[in-house]
Formats: structure tokens, sequence, C-alpha cells
């Protein structure tokens, strides 16, 4: 299976690809191919999907629009725990909201880096009943995504964990 681009808006109309063929089995087949657009203009495009198997041959046109995509802007995070203290055994509230220029849903992808986990959501929470050494700070990064693929990534705010006896 091969891809031919074709556009009026300066698509380099000679790129020619393969792409990823599974066998669904039954006799059925998917293909998929992604191409980087980051530096096409806006616009209406067609993308030529040619499929040979075994003497047939088949072309197919299929329309593709790119819009412009602006990522989640002004990400904002707040934490639970005062003056980005607390003691272990609590729970770090973290929380995340951000503004959507083109009007996208946005979701929140929490990746701590210290201690590993991965969370999802506008609001989660973490455990500190397991993290040792004490005392521990907490650090990661807050992913926040449109549906488009436009992601804008924040350092969350590190919090010191401490142990009952030094906080």
């Amino acid at each position: 299976m091969s891809y031919h681009f074709y556009g009026t808006h300066g698509w380099d109309s000679t790129s020619i690809v393969a792409g990823t063929v599974l066998d669904e089995g039954n006799g059925f087949f998917s293909s998929s191919y992604t191409k980087d657009v980051s530096t096409e203009t806006e616009g209406d495009k067609v993308v030529l999907v040619s499929v040979v198997l075994g003497d047939d041959f088949k072309e197919i046109l299929v329309p593709v629009e790119i819009v412009d995509n602006l990522p989640p802007s002004n990400v904002r995070i707040t934490v639970s725990a005062e003056n980005f203290e607390l003691t272990v055994g609590g729970k770090i509230e973290y929380g995340a909201s951000s503004d959507a220029v083109d009007g996208d849903m946005t979701v929140y992808r929490w990746e701590f880096s210290n201690p590993v986990k991965i969370l999802h959501g506008r609001t989660v929470f973490l455990d500190t009943n397991d993290l040792s050494p004490l005392p521990y700070s907490v650090q990661g990064y807050l992913f926040a995504t449109d549906p488009l693929g436009g992601v804008t990534r924040v350092a969350i705010p590190a919090v010191q964990v401490n142990s009952p006896e030094v906080s």
C-alpha cells in the first residue's frame, strides 16, 4: 500500500510513502501512515491511496483538511500542600486548568519522575505513604493536550514530604 500526497497549497505532490499494513484476519487488512504536517499551510488537501493486491490495483482519493491548531495556553497548577510541604502519610491534591484558544477540550496527564507515577485528569491525588527516604521531593511534569495533538508541558511545583518530627 502506498500513499501519494496532493494539494492546492504547496503540498509536495511527489511524496510517496509506504504505510504500515496490518492483517486484521478473515481477509481484511488495514493500513495507516502518519505524515508530519507541521510545516504545511492550512487548506484542503487530497491523499491518493494506492492499493495493490496480487493483480488487482485500486486507487482511492481521500480528502484531508489541514487546520492550524494551537496548544493549550496559560496552563495553571494548584497544589494542596501548604508552602509546598507536608508530612509523610498525607495525600497531595493537584489541580490543572488552562485556556483553549481554539475552543478544544483539554486532557491532562501528570508524569511524576519522583516518585515514578502517571496520573490522568484535571484533579489528581498523590499518596505519600510509601515515599522514602525522607525528606522526599515530589517532582514531575504536567502535559495539557488537545484532541488535535497540541501539547503544552509545565513543570509541576516540587513538594517536600517530611518525616513527622521535621514538619
